[in-house]
């Protein structure tokens, strides 16, 4: 089963070398075997943790129907459970939204409404 809800995160100014490649294929996919997805009630923490230093992020929200069959929903921080994509992110067939977040005061990311309403 499968969150209606799965997003993954990277430093927007690496946009442009992701749209070149065609998929995301982060670090943790050879180091872990896997992509981090985070679920929206996920994405402040993860932001906080993981993009600390970092002012924009684009943020992919991925088509849950298309990642079910490599999503498995495993325990990390904390002991939640997280989604984990074990496959690179194909940009063109997963990826149903993308969003550029920015620091806003405070220092922290703003997320869209639409977002935090599923959170």
């Amino acid at each position: 089963m499968c969150s209606s809800d799965l997003f993954h995160m990277v430093p927007a100014g690496s946009a442009g070398v992701l749209e070149a490649l065609g998929e995301v294929r982060p670090a943790s996919l050879e180091e872990e075997g896997f992509v981090h997805l985070s679920q929206a009630e996920q994405l402040e923490g993860t932001l906080d943790v993981h993009f600390e230093g970092v002012d924009r992020v684009l943020l992919l929200e991925l088509d849950p129907e298309q990642v079910a069959a490599d999503v498995r929903f495993e325990p990390s921080r904390g002991g939640a459970l997280f989604p984990h994509l074990f496959r690179p992110i194909n940009l063109a067939k997963d990826v149903i939204d993308r969003t550029t977040l920015s620091r806003g005061p405070g220092g922290r990311f703003q997320l869209p409404e639409a977002i935090t309403a599923r959170g």
